[in-house]
């Protein structure tokens, strides 16, 4: 429960489903919550990295575009 990799997502909510009964449904909205707050921090970091830009395209629609822009970043 204190060794680091415990501490990752899925963990704890899994030690909460076997040691204390949480059910399997509400073990699995526990992990999509932490998941979710895991994202959002790094996503908080990443954004205070420079050169990092977040692309909101749908990958399927705009990859060529998407291919091209970052084509162009990179000659720079």
């Amino acid at each position: 429960d204190e060794i680091r990799p415990f501490g990752s997502v899925g963990y704890r909510e899994i030690l909460d489903h076997l040691r204390d009964g949480v059910s399997v449904d509400e073990t699995l909205q526990r992990i999509r919550k932490s998941t979710r707050i895991y994202a959002r921090r790094q996503r908080t970091w990443f954004n205070g990295e420079p050169g990092v830009s977040w692309r909101s395209e749908r990958a399927e629609l705009c990859k060529q575009s998407s291919l091209d822009r970052i084509a162009e970043e990179l000659r720079l």
